[in-house]
C-alpha cells in the first residue's frame, strides 16, 4: 500500500509506510491462529509476525532497539518448546 500511495498522509501526519507497516506484519496472524486451532498444532501459529511487530514497534516508536532485540529470540524458543509438544499430540491422535 505504501508503494501505491507514496504521497498519502494519515490524519496523524505520518506517511504511508509509517501507517501501513503493521498491516504487512500482522496480516498472517489471524489466519495462523485459525489454522493452528483447526489443525490442533501450536507450530502453525506465526510467532515470527508477532515478535517482529513488537520489536519494530518498540524500536520505531519508543527507540528501544538495543535491549529489545532479545524479543527476536522468542521465535526459535517458541518452536523449540512447542515442536515436541506438537509431535506428542500427533502421536497421541494416531494411537
Amino acid at each position: 500500500l505504501s508503494v501505491c500511495m507514496p504521497s498519502f498522509k494519515a490524519p496523524s501526519g505520518l506517511n504511508a509506510w509509517a501507517t501501513f507497516w503493521p498491516i504487512l506484519l500482522l496480516a498472517d496472524v489471524p489466519v495462523s491462529i485459525v489454522r493452528a486451532i483447526k489443525k490442533g498444532r501450536f507450530c502453525e501459529f506465526s510467532i515470527w509476525g508477532v515478535a517482529l511487530f513488537v520489536y519494530l514497534f518498540l524500536g520505531m516508536y519508543r527507540f528501544y532497539w538495543h535491549p529489545y532485540w532479545v524479543i527476536l529470540l522468542s521465535i526459535p524458543a517458541y518452536y523449540f518448546v512447542f515442536k515436541p509438544i506438537d509431535k506428542l499430540l500427533i502421536k497421541i491422535r494416531r494411537d
